[in-house]
């Protein structure tokens, strides 16, 4: 056996050498400007064991013809829209048998209409349907001033924690009936009860409200019901909305688009019946996750911006990828978005300036690139156990979690701004150039409240007449710390 050493030595000296050899006679024979010949030359390289000469021809070939699917994908590159990424911060790829998982140019078949969508209509239980105190709190909704005080007397009585268990089987009784013509008191009475954490209890109202919206039409009633429908935030209420969106009045069409918008995730500016219907055909049967996942690959990065952020409040992982390709985004909003995110969720501002020149934003996406690939695999959210916390200006953070998925979240920030007071104005004012409609709507109101000023501001207009109102805003803001203001 020892004589066969010399014989093995031998032999491994003499392999690199015939493999060096060979591989100097296919370069010679290569057309190095040719990128298919280069490439067949790659992989002669990797079926002989020669990674690193391999991926280096492999780069030659991005340099003759950068958008090489073969070289691409053979560096880990996988195609995001229009972009070549690393697979590693590739969004997640679309749940099976979505319409995002089947490729481009398909159509998911239509989702059922709003007359094919079937709620249980069975009352829930009257715990005492002897005591009929809170009956005329119920009944006199059709008749009373929907912005009086008598109607808000009535929607503070019947959520009232010692009266909701009989008023609510009664308030779905009587929506059954077509000679009660009240939405916008059910509906009030759902918004306050989600204000205040309780949903759930305020939940049975659905199926009651969506069968009454059939036949009660007036605007008032509709405006307050499409507001009602956010709160529940249940796809099975979009075909409906669509309906109203179609309708021919305009504020409700507005009121339905917003809710549409709490909904799904899409971005409210630019939102329409038709994308709504997408949506609707490509989601009805997919759950709410796995319709976040596959919007982290739409085209356009609000879209992205929309779905990463309700990721956080799930707490996916799957978003940070995502986050960092909306940092090269070309709109400057979604940049500005994405790292007030980005920061929240790392404790970190990375240097990074959403406005700054093109090459210094590059190369702190670089180095964010780098922690994530490097970091990925053991990061936690910083309000996971054992994460180190998060310094951060609170105001700022508590405007951000205006629109948090559960009512507890909300609350709380808006209950510590409002204890703030007057040094949670600046972040109000900035919470008024949010995205997040809920999140203008909230620090809208909070202002007024806050400052006792009543400057015009509507959440749902366009950006440019929203930044006029905030400016507005910002110069009352300016003389009272000057002391001028009046």
């Amino acid at each position: 056996m020892l004589r066969l050493v010399p014989v093995v030595i031998l032999l491994l000296s003499v392999v690199p050498a015939f493999c060096e050899d060979t591989l100097q006679d296919r370069v010679a024979a290569t057309d190095m400007t040719n990128a298919d010949a280069v490439y067949a030359l790659a992989m002669w390289c990797h079926d002989h064991r020669l990674p690193t000469t391999c991926n280096k021809y492999l780069n030659l070939v991005l340099k003759i013809d950068t958008d090489n699917p073969d070289a691409r994908e053979a560096l880990g590159f996988v195609r995001v829209g229009e972009r070549w990424v690393p697979k590693q911060y590739a969004p997640a790829q679309p749940p099976p048998g979505t319409a995002a998982a089947k490729g481009a140019g398909y159509a998911a078949p239509p989702g059922p209409t709003a007359a094919q969508i079937s709620w249980d209509l069975t009352l829930p239980v009257d715990p005492d349907p002897s005591d009929q105190f809170i009956d005329k709190y119920i009944e006199r909704l059709p008749t009373i001033d929907k912005e009086g005080d008598d109607m808000d007397i009535s929607v503070a009585t019947c959520i009232d924690p010692k009266y909701w268990k009989s008023a609510c089987p009664r308030l779905c009784a009587a929506l059954l009936r077509d000679n009660f013509t009240d939405l916008y008191g059910a509906s009030t009475m759902v918004m306050e009860l989600g204000h205040k954490s309780r949903t759930e209890e305020a939940r049975p109202l659905l199926p009651f409200l969506m069968k009454a919206s059939t036949r009660i039409t007036t605007t008032p009633d509709l405006d307050a019901f499409c507001w009602a429908l956010a709160v529940f935030k249940d796809k099975r209420c979009v075909p409906r909305l669509i309906e109203l969106m179609q309708g021919a009045d305009p504020e409700v069409a507005k009121s339905a688009a917003s809710s549409v918008s709490a909904i799904t995730h899409l971005p409210s500016a630019g939102l329409d019946a038709a994308k709504a219907q997408v949506w609707w055909n490509e989601n009805c049967n997919i759950s709410e996750q796995d319709s976040l996942h596959a919007q982290l690959g739409a085209s356009d990065d609000t879209e992205v911006l929309e779905a990463v952020r309700s990721l956080y409040v799930m707490r996916d992982k799957a978003l940070v990828p995502a986050l960092i390709r909306l940092l090269s985004s070309a709109i400057p909003a979604v940049r500005t978005g994405a790292i007030d995110l980005f920061s929240k969720i790392t404790g970190n501002e990375w240097g990074y300036d959403a406005q700054g020149p093109d090459t210094d934003r590059a190369k702190i996406v670089a180095h964010i690139t780098a922690w994530w690939k490097e970091s990925g695999d053991s990061f936690a959210f910083p309000e996971a156990p054992g994460a180190a916390p998060v310094a951060s200006d609170e105001p700022t953070q508590w405007v951000t979690s205006l629109d948090a998925a559960t009512g507890t979240t909300s609350q709380e920030a808006e209950t510590s701004l409002r204890a703030r007071g007057m040094d949670s104005v600046p972040a109000l004012l900035n919470g008024l150039g949010s995205p997040s409609l809920l999140i203008r709507l909230r620090c809208y109101e909070l202002l007024k409240a806050i400052t006792g000023q009543a400057i015009d501001f509507d959440a749902h207009d366009t950006d440019q007449n929203r930044a006029t109102a905030v400016q507005a805003w910002r110069d009352w803001y300016a003389s009272h710390l000057a002391g001028t203001d009046k």
